[in-house]
């Protein structure tokens, strides 16, 4: 069990922060300048030289200079927001675990913002979700599908009446 956790867990740090992977070489066109093109896309060898970098925890501190001791669960951070120019290089990107991450959100953009930010992403969230799924039916579907089995000799648990 303990090897299968071991396995899993190797391959979570590998899909989500590019650990244990060879590096790419970075694309170029013929003069030799990068073909980056601004993104949000984070590449695995800059997101495994932030793991590396900051030691796969969170790197949040306190006032009294105490740091988060989250492992779990950590997303990467910009320290300049991606909304406000900030790039998705290993300068501007640190480890975050979801709570510090959020904080520092709402110490940038507001509370009030992060609060509408969220309900448009659940929402959004809630509209894919009930068109990959379809409609979910109502209590009266329900309701009706009970009297039928119920009248075709079945009780509610799904045992055979034992009148006809």
């Amino acid at each position: 069990m303990k090897r299968g956790l071991l396995a899993l867990k190797e391959q979570l740090l590998k899909k989500r922060f590019g650990v244990g992977r060879k590096p790419r070489r970075a694309r170029m066109n013929a003069t030799g300048a990068s073909l980056a093109i601004r993104t949000r896309h984070v590449t695995a060898d800059v997101s495994r030289a932030v793991w590396e970098r900051d030691g796969g925890q969170c790197t949040f501190c306190s006032a009294n200079g105490r740091r988060c001791s989250e492992r779990h669960f950590l997303q990467l951070d910009h320290v300049r927001p991606y909304a406000v120019g900030g790039g998705t290089t290993l300068g501007n990107l640190r480890l975050r675990c979801r709570a510090h991450n959020l904080h520092a959100a709402r110490g940038f953009f507001g509370a009030r913002f992060m609060r509408a930010s969220l309900r448009r992403v659940r929402a959004a969230r809630g509209r894919a979700r009930q068109s990959e799924v379809g409609q979910v039916p109502d209590a009266g579907f329900f309701r009706n599908e009970m009297s039928s089995n119920q009248s075709s000799n079945f009780e509610l648990g799904g045992r055979p009446n034992s009148t006809p």
